[in-house]
């Protein structure tokens, strides 16, 4: 029954420093996305991550940042062509660069500078690393390097939108596997693709731990993005030119305006072509000295030229023309030493079946009906599309983002209406059960009172920390961490509205608008054989609790004990070893046909049988007739999950349930109003029976 696409990913406790001292490798990716850190509101800053128009060059102002989508959702936000690495021009053994991490704790992350030390870097031994993106696929450990060339990964329609045919671009996992195949890059691309066969290598091996430092200069001045702490942390001790020496007190990043801001030197050669008439023809060709590469020299504001627009953006309407000053010509010529058209190194990545990390060489798995899962988050607003309890948004998409996946719809910013699109089929809703940690279990994914509560292998809830480790984790031992199994789905008293808790698309909708929202829609019997003796029509009002690849922007993934596990088929076996309803298929679940099936099956386990009984009288993956709509949460779902919005209140309640419990709690609607989880009587009897050890059982 269950179509989902769910990532193995083991939390990441984030402090000072990004703890990956069982890292592996730096990985690679570049995939035209609008990065996670270019929406608004992940973290206290001072300047926002540069998000470019088409050209790669253009600056979208802040304004527009948050109304816009990404290139990868369909619209017209990209990466900027510059955030490539280069190399310190004095000491070529430290390079710098940007990358995405495999966290969702974004507001800790989100512009921070780590130094990493690598083995197996061809001339770079060390690399100062921005964070500016986060990947459901990039395994714990790893940091996915925003290298050109490097592989589109599972969001190959970026850089198509972006830059048309990208045959030539490589594998969609690796990307090139020489320094010839560069060439067929487009040219402000090129330079970051040479410096991975030159300078870096194939995938170096980190060593130690990545420590958090003071960001140095050239790479703020690239990104834009400066961080309010940023003074608060110490400077790489690291021996580098003084343009690529940390930030001081006072720091002033260089004009935003694409002809004199250093950011806009990405790289010699052209951008994408212009759209209007009267292309640039300025004179400003960068002839600087530029120690880092990463600035240049931009000529002064380029020869006027009276309808020259800024040569490397391209013009921008039918005339093309920039005013009086003209165009700044290729503004992005960096010649110097040290420029970001330097060095790089060989070797495509390995090949890693199975996996689903972006930009490695690793190969996705398409999930159910051949949609590939879209793990990375590339500009999900939402931060952190994390699979089940994947401490990210990943989010994105991924999210899935990626967050940042394919998808043509996107949530508005209130997120009262969630958009609904209808293709080949319908929206519909889907059921699973990995037992890992739910995504809204970590916190930082949204504005909420608590994050969704867990559970230890007993089903008896736990506090949450960042130092949990999912059970889904690939290798993970030890003290695990479950979701807890009495966030089964119920039924309201009228019959007619099922209650429970979901994954949504981490690819197409945002966690921060999402985490922990509760939504009303109609669901509907698809009229299939098997389903004679099942209802036809249901109402639900479900709370968002974690992500997913789900394909569709309406599309619900319910939690659903005795479900099938999707991809994730570490969880439950190892907290219900040897259970007979465990599924082996993976999608879909045991199904069974009727209550009698489930008594057989489910032999000692509360909550597991409940969750039987309901599949059995559930249809097959029912379609969903209308657009779902937010409304205030149940105090039952609320008092199960004890996970509350703060902006709960501006939500109207449901008109679908009978019973006060799955109604908003009084005073619902009263700014800065809290539930009170633990002496509230509507948790139900399922959570009363885990934490009596009912729920253990097989």
């Amino acid at each position: 029954m269950t179509v989902r696409a769910s990532f193995v990913l083991l939390a990441v406790a984030l402090a000072s420093a990004v703890n990956v001292a069982n890292a592996s490798m730096t990985t690679r990716y570049w995939d035209c996305c609008k990065p996670s850190s270019a929406w608004g509101g992940k973290a206290d800053l001072v300047s926002n991550l540069d998000i470019c128009q088409k050209d790669g060059v253009t600056l979208i102002p802040d304004s527009a940042r948050d109304s816009g989508q990404s290139s990868c959702n369909g619209g017209e936000q990209y990466l900027c062509n510059n955030l490539q690495p280069f190399s310190d021009s004095e000491n070529p053994s430290v390079a710098f660069a940007y990358a995405a991490f495999p966290s969702n704790n974004e507001r800790e992350t989100s512009c921070s500078c780590y130094e990493v030390s690598v083995t197996g870097g061809k001339v770079a031994k060390n690399i100062i690393l921005q964070a500016v993106n986060i990947g459901g696929d990039v395994n714990q450990g790893n940091i996915d390097i925003q290298i050109p060339g490097g592989g589109v990964g599972a969001f190959p329609q970026g850089c198509q939108k972006q830059w048309g045919d990208t045959s030539g671009w490589g594998q969609q996992y690796g990307g090139v596997g020489d320094e010839g195949s560069c060439s067929k890059l487009p040219n402000p691309l090129q330079p970051g693709c040479k410096w991975r066969f030159e300078n870096w290598g194939d995938n170096p091996i980190i060593n130690g731990t990545p420590k958090r430092v003071r960001c140095p200069a050239s790479l703020i001045q690239r990104s834009g993005c400066l961080r309010k702490d940023e003074m608060s942390q110490q400077p790489s001790t690291l021996k580098v030119a003084s343009a690529n020496q940390a930030v001081t007190a006072g720091f002033k990043r260089g004009s935003a305006a694409a002809s004199s801001n250093p950011r806009n030197n990405a790289a010699t050669g052209t951008t994408a072509p212009a759209t209007g008439a009267g292309a640039g023809a300025g004179a400003g060709a960068a002839t600087g000295s530029g120690s880092t590469g990463s600035t240049g020299s931009t000529g002064s504001t380029g020869s006027a030229g009276s309808t020259g627009s800024t040569g490397s953006t391209g013009s921008t309407g039918s005339t093309g023309s920039t005013g009086s000053t003209g165009g700044a010509g290729q503004a992005g010529g960096v010649t110097a030493p040290g420029s970001a058209s330097g060095n790089g190194q060989a070797g495509s990545a390995p090949v890693v079946p199975g996996s689903s990390s972006n930009g490695t060489g690793a190969v996705v798995p398409p999930v159910q009906g051949g949609q590939a899962p879209s793990p990375k988050h590339h500009g999900h607003q939402g931060h952190g599309v994390k699979h089940h309890g994947h401490q990210g948004t990943g989010g994105q998409s991924a999210a899935p983002g990626k967050c940042d996946s394919g998808a043509v719809t996107q949530p508005t910013k209130n997120n009262a209406t969630l958009k609904m699109e209808r293709r080949d089929r319908g929206a519909w809703m889907t059921n699973y059960n990995d037992c890992c940690i739910q995504s809204g279990s970590w916190s930082g994914k949204a504005d909420v009172y608590n994050p969704v509560k867990v559970c230890n292998k007993a089903g008896q809830q736990i506090p949450n920390t960042w130092s949990m480790k999912s059970a889904c984790g690939s290798g993970a031992s030890g003290d695990l961490t479950y979701t807890c199994p009495d966030m089964a789905p119920f039924t309201d008293a009228n019959g007619q509205t099922i209650l429970g808790f979901t994954a949504i698309s981490g690819n197409l909708h945002s966690e921060a608008d999402t985490e922990c929202a509760c939504y009303e829609t109609t669901l509907k019997a698809r009229g299939l054989p098997e389903d004679v003796h099942r209802w036809t029509s249901k109402n639900i009002i479900y709370q968002v609790t974690s992500v997913g690849g789900l394909d569709k922007a309406d599309d619900i993934d319910l939690l659903t004990p005795t479900a099938g596990m999707g991809e994730n088929m570490l969880g439950c076996p190892t907290q219900y070893p040897g259970a007979a309803w465990l599924d082996t298929k993976n999608f879909g679940g045991m199904k069974a046909q009727s209550h009698n099936q489930c008594d057989s099956l489910v032999r000692n386990n509360v909550c597991m049988k409940k969750g039987c009984y309901f599949i059995a009288d559930l249809p097959n993956n029912p379609w969903i007739e209308r657009r779902a709509r937010r409304v205030a949460c149940p105090a039952r779902l609320l008092a199960i999950s004890q996970c509350q919005r703060k902006d709960d209140y501006k939500f109207p309640a449901s008109n679908f349930a009978s019973e006060s419990c799955n109604k908003p709690p009084v005073g619902f609607n009263k700014a800065g109003f809290k539930f009170d989880f633990k002496n509230s009587k509507c948790q139900g009897a399922l959570t009363a029976a885990a934490q009596a050890g009912q729920c253990a059982g097989i």
